[in-house]
């Protein structure tokens, strides 16, 4: 996909192909540069991947007329979007999940030198939102009072990491081959089952940020324990100690809260921890895997492959945003 260079048209399966100079006036040294994005509309939502190779730092602009919503899934690449009217700026990771809804606004797209970056999403106009099956969503609630109210909203301003359910979907809906009605169902079919994969990690960040019962606040006490030991020998027998709650409890929480077990949210706490030093320190990735609790750095590579969906080293020398 990111090798086409003609231009719009649409193909055989019925998608629409742009050239991102179609959709955003670009400013910056255009050697190198290559920008595409696909997209396929699916009853109110339309569904796009866009790639984007740059050599130099490149900024997008482009004036936005109407309110839009947008589900958007970084998939590789760093960017920074600022919108001036509504005064809000946030950078976007690999391999997370964001949720925006913005009034009619100015945008830019920032893209530091030798980004290779990809995404993939649904955006859909506010009226077709609320006349859509979402709203039904409790979880999307605060969304739908940001519409009414025409307030700019976003669920998480850090994004919301991509969950192994959320990317083999997009990768099904990446690669779909069907044409016509059968094309159309299939896409339709996966956008369900991504939207409720989607509103299970909501539910599961908020069952964090906001727990209900005495045992989902032992969870969070947990969870934030971890993240203030991670330098420790942890074992579940500890953890469950210094909250005041039995193995099992702890255990079986962590799966209704989080979705995975103690060990592996131990795990991920570590990789994050070591995704962010690869941004923010001079740390060599040795050094990092071995404070992350690897004395091999091959099997912290695997891990952080398994985890983020790419090698550290491409995050390193990738180069990153300061916010």
């Amino acid at each position: 996909m990111n090798q086409w260079q003609g231009k719009s048209h649409i193909d055989r399966l019925g998608s629409q192909w742009l050239q991102v100079q179609e959709l955003y006036q670009v400013k910056g040294e255009l050697e190198g540069f290559r920008g595409v994005r696909k997209q396929h509309q699916v009853n109110e939502f339309t569904v796009y991947n866009s790639t984007l190779q740059v050599k130099s730092d490149i900024l997008l602009e482009k004036s936005m007329a109407k309110d839009w919503l947008q589900f958007h899934f970084q998939l590789k690449g760093v960017s920074k979007t600022t919108k001036f009217e509504s005064r809000q700026s946030f950078i976007a990771l690999p391999q997370c999940f964001y949720l925006k809804y913005v009034p009619a606004d100015y945008c830019q797209l920032r893209f530091k030198e030798n980004t290779d970056y990809e995404s993939f999403g649904f955006r859909m106009t506010p009226e077709d939102f609320l006349d859509s099956f979402l709203p039904n969503f409790e979880e999307l609630n605060q969304l739908t009072q940001a519409i009414e109210t025409q307030q700019a909203y976003s669920l998480s301003g850090k994004g919301i990491p991509l969950s192994q359910t959320v990317r083999e979907i997009i990768l099904q809906m990446k690669n779909c081959g069907y044409t016509g009605q059968l094309r159309a169902l299939f896409m339709e079919s996966k956008m369900t089952d991504l939207v409720f994969a989607m509103v299970h990690q909501i539910q599961a960040q908020q069952a964090f940020s906001n727990p209900r019962i005495n045992a989902k606040a032992k969870i969070k006490d947990a969870y934030h324990f971890m993240q203030q030991h991670l330098d420790d020998k942890l074992s579940i027998k500890r953890i469950a100690r210094e909250v005041g709650v039995n193995e099992f409890t702890l255990k079986k929480g962590f799966k209704e809260v989080f979705g995975t077990s103690v060990i592996q949210c131990l795990i991920d706490l570590r990789l994050d921890r070591a995704y962010e030093q690869m941004l923010s320190t001079h740390k060599t990735i040795s050094t990092i895997a071995y404070e992350t609790g690897y004395s091999a750095v091959g099997n912290f590579s695997n891990a952080f492959y398994k985890k983020f969906g790419f090698r550290p080293s491409v995050l390193r020398n990738g180069g990153g945003f300061e916010g």
